[in-house]
């Protein structure tokens, strides 16, 4: 059971700025000594803007399972099904504010190299319908991740990790806006075990559109860490991200982002 806000204040005054309550429930059940788990999960979020021809609730549903193998090779696998309802302001590669409902499938399998080097390949289909725009599309996007542990012991834990994605989106009514999307992650983190945690990231995105005057190239650095209190069930987190956007045509852009959040435990 979770709840939460979230707040968008825009400097420019305008019709953008909007607060959300959500809440989610969800359940997990184990079968065959815990080899296989099937979960769901539901949420739903009231839209606090007295906004013309918005959508104020709207909810998901999300189900799956989960199996872990007796083999090395093939350590996991993990599937996951759901529909929903939600708006573009949460997605961070976009900034307008327009409602869609949403169908998604993922399947992800993790594997075991040796005991510190472990990898994940992960393939998702997702569709959108827009409620009150031409932006209806589908596509598809498969990423390969490597986790590997350089220190691991009582006390602390020190790894890296990698990661790359293709994605191919299509559009129903503008072609133009179609694309293909490369990426590349590098990450380095730390952890004082049961104390606090920082971490350090790169990340590089190529997007190559139909209409090569929308071209761009985005970079990120990011900067995290938490904190723990009363014995960890108390956990406090700080998140700076930093954005450049460098685009075939038009101005280049710049843009920066703190996050502060809290978690309790029950």
């Amino acid at each position: 059971l979770t709840a939460g806000i979230d707040d968008y204040d825009y400097l420019v005054e305008g019709v953008k700025d909007q607060l959300k309550i959500f809440g989610k429930i969800g359940a997990d059940r184990y079968f065959l000594d815990k080899k296989l788990m099937l979960t769901s999960s539901y949420r739903i979020e009231q839209l606090e803007k007295k906004n013309i021809d918005r959508k104020r609730t709207k909810h998901e549903v999300l189900g799956g399972f989960d199996y872990v193998f007796d083999l090395p090779w093939v350590y996991k696998i993990t599937t996951r099904a759901g529909w929903g309802e939600r708006d573009t302001k949460e997605e961070e590669e976009r900034d307008e504010d327009f409602d869609y409902e949403y169908w998604r499938y993922y399947t992800k399998t993790e594997h075991r190299i040796n005991p510190r080097l472990k990898t994940n390949l992960k393939y998702q289909y997702f569709k959108k319908d827009y409620v009150s725009a031409d932006l209806d599309h589908r596509g598809f996007y498969i990423q390969n991740g490597w986790d590997y542990e350089i220190l691991d012991d009582e006390k602390q834990r020190l790894w890296l990790d990698f990661d790359v994605e293709h994605k191919d989106v299509d559009y129903a009514l503008k072609a133009d806006n179609n694309y293909k999307k490369e990426a590349a992650e590098i990450k380095a983190s730390y952890q004082r075990k049961k104390n606090w945690k920082v971490s350090a990231a790169l990340e590089g995105n190529s997007y190559d559109f139909n209409d090569s005057s929308n071209d761009k190239k985005r970079y990120y650095a990011k900067l995290s860490g938490e904190k723990l209190f009363l014995d960890g069930d108390l956990v406090l987190s700080l998140d700076l991200k930093y954005r450049y956007t460098n685009n075939e045509q038009g101005n280049d852009k710049e843009q920066e982002a703190v996050r502060v959040a809290f978690k309790y435990r029950f």
